[in-house]
Order: structure tokens, then C-alpha cells, then sequence
């Protein structure tokens, strides 16, 4: 088997290489954002393709109609709204995930995002590091015990972040587009999420279902001082409209994960609100996660191999 492994620099655990050039012949690809002609280019015989996000930017019909060997995605992380999953299903490629190996540094994550902006801990950080601000009477918090937490998607992020709302007494809603039952939520639809929580999290991937899913409709029904964190995909929340809710005062803060190594500069329209809390797409970068990914690529690697393949993303999957 031709393995070709394309990420932005690559730093591979010895285990993980050691075990894959006994499956095949490994190619390994130090590459940022290829566009799909250039995948075709570099690795033209490519059976087993192991990619993120990082090294490529677009897995379509091109790619698909391109690698005439090509049988097998194994992605590196969760998300894959960069990969055409219908145009793959009709060449035959199976993809799969790490699903699961980052739910609790990404529910965590969140975590850190909520309490900081409650507690305001890095503007005021900010303020007190470039003026010696002292005046703490300006920057009062807000307390998340006893309140209530409505969660977007209660996949096993979602659901992470609810066991750990438990530890703040919190009541505790979530959408889910099964409308099925999670122990300890109550399930809402999305308007009454929205009139009714203190804080919103949102742990949906993103497909055409979802993107603007947050948009200024929903921003007005949410409370004043509502806490809103988007550490899944930046385009399911509007950004012109979350920064007009910001410039209105509607919310206490927000929480943004952008876009995996898409440059955010100085003057970005961000930076303009002092209670916006902006990571680069690093909530899953935790030794575990990395540790966890590894090891379930290497599984889903040998499983198919093995005709017996696991892990593995359908259209349906790609439809919720």
C-alpha cells in the first residue's frame, strides 16, 4: 500500500511511523493548505491518504477524479466539512475520523472560554499588563453557578460539556437534531434555547445546515449578558452579526475559535471588543488529543486494511 501523510509540519510519534511502514510505503508531506491540484501533483499513486485540515485545504471531485488509486481517508481529527463526502462515496474512498479523541480537550476548552469571560480574567489581564490598571470596581463578573447553560449539539463534546455543568449546579438544555433522549438534558428546540439560557455553547460541526446557524434573528432572542462560545467551526455564527450584538451590548462575551491556520491580524474587527476571547483554532491541541489521534488513525489505518473498517464517515453522518 502507498501511504502519503500531508500535514503542516508534521511531527509524528515513532510509534505510529514505525507501525505504518510495516502496513505500506510511506510518503510524508510537510505541506500548508495544498489545493487539490497540488495533492495531485505530489502524491499522483496514493492509496491511503492520512491528512488534516492543516495540510489540506480541499478534498473534492478534483482530488477524487485524480487519485485513480486512491481507496482510503484517514482524517486527523473530527471535523471533515473540508471533504466532499458524496463525491468520495461515489469513487469508493472510505474516510474516517478520530472521533472522540479530543471531546474532552475541546469540552474543557470551552470550559476555560465560559470562566474567562465570566469572571472577565483576560481583559482584565490585558488592561492591568499595558496600564497597571487597578480599578477592579470597572470590571465586575458574572457567576455561572445555578445558572442555565444551553448546549447546540450533544454529540460526545456536547455531552462532555453538560457532565461538567453538573459541577456549577446548572440547569441544563440542548438541542439535538434527533430530538433523542440524553440522560440528565432537557431537550429544547433552538428558539427556546436561545430565550432561555446564560450561556450558549455551540458543539455542532458545520455543513450547509449549520453554517450561520447563529445569525441576528437568534442574537435577538437571546438574553442580555448572555455568554456565547463557538469552539467548533467560526462560520456558524455570523460574524457581522455577532459584532453588531457586541457594538449593542447585547452580550457579556464571547468565545471564538477561528479558523485552523487562517492568519488573524491586528486590525481584525474582532479585537475591537475587549470581551472577546479569540483562540486559533487550538482547543483540541492537547498531548492526550494528539496522543488519542494517533492511535485511533493507526486503528482506522489497519481496519481497513483488514476489510474490516471502522471509524468511518457516510453521507448520512455528513447530512445531520
Amino acid at each position: 500500500m502507498k501511504i502519503s501523510i500531508a500535514f503542516y509540519n508534521p511531527k509524528l510519534p515513532k510509534d505510529f511511523l514505525n507501525n505504518l511502514q510495516i502496513l505500506g510505503e510511506v510518503s510524508i508531506f510537510d505541506v500548508k493548505k495544498l489545493s487539490e491540484q497540488e495533492i495531485i501533483e505530489k502524491m499522483p499513486e496514493t492509496e491511503i491518504l492520512i491528512c488534516g485540515s492543516s495540510g489540506i485545504s480541499k478534498l473534492g471531485q478534483t482530488v477524487f477524479d485524480g487519485l485513480k488509486n486512491l481507496k482510503f481517508i484517514a482524517v486527523y481529527g473530527v471535523g471533515y466539512d473540508w471533504i466532499d463526502i458524496e463525491q468520495a462515496s461515489k469513487k469508493g474512498v472510505v474516510i474516517s475520523t478520530t472521533i472522540g479523541s479530543n471531546s474532552e480537550a475541546v469540552a474543557e476548552h470551552i470550559w476555560g472560554m465560559i470562566l474567562n469571560l465570566s469572571k472577565r480574567i483576560s481583559e482584565l489581564e490585558r488592561k492591568t499588563r499595558l496600564t497597571g490598571e487597578t480599578n477592579v470596581m470597572d470590571y465586575p463578573g458574572l457567576e455561572i453557578f445555578g445558572k442555565t447553560i444551553g448546549i447546540i449539539g450533544l454529540g460526545e463534546i456536547g455531552k462532555r460539556v453538560a457532565k461538567i455543568a453538573t459541577g456549577f449546579n446548572m440547569r441544563i438544555i440542548g438541542t439535538n437534531k434527533s430530538g433523542s433522549k440524553v440522560d440528565n438534558i432537557e431537550i429544547v428546540n433552538l428558539e427556546y434555547l436561545l430565550n432561555n439560557s446564560d450561556v450558549i455553547t455551540l458543539c455542532v460541526p458545520l455543513d450547509a445546515n449549520t453554517e450561520n446557524i447563529i445569525d441576528e434573528d437568534e442574537l435577538n432572542i437571546m438574553k442580555k449578558d448572555v455568554i456565547l462560545v463557538n469552539a467548533s467551526r467560526e462560520k456558524l455564527v455570523n460574524k457581522k452579526a455577532v459584532l453588531k450584538a457586541l457594538a449593542e451590548k447585547k452580550l457579556f462575551g464571547y468565545g471564538i475559535e477561528t479558523e485552523i491556520f487562517d492568519p488573524i491580524l491586528p486590525s481584525d474587527d474582532y479585537f475591537n471588543f475587549s470581551n472577546v476571547l479569540l483562540t486559533p483554532h487550538n482547543a483540541w491541541n492537547t498531548k492526550e488529543s494528539k496522543e488519542n489521534d494517533f492511535s485511533i488513525m493507526l486503528q482506522n489505518v489497519q481496519a481497513f486494511i483488514d476489510n474490516k473498517p471502522i471509524n468511518v464517515v457516510r453521507i448520512k453522518d455528513a447530512e445531520k
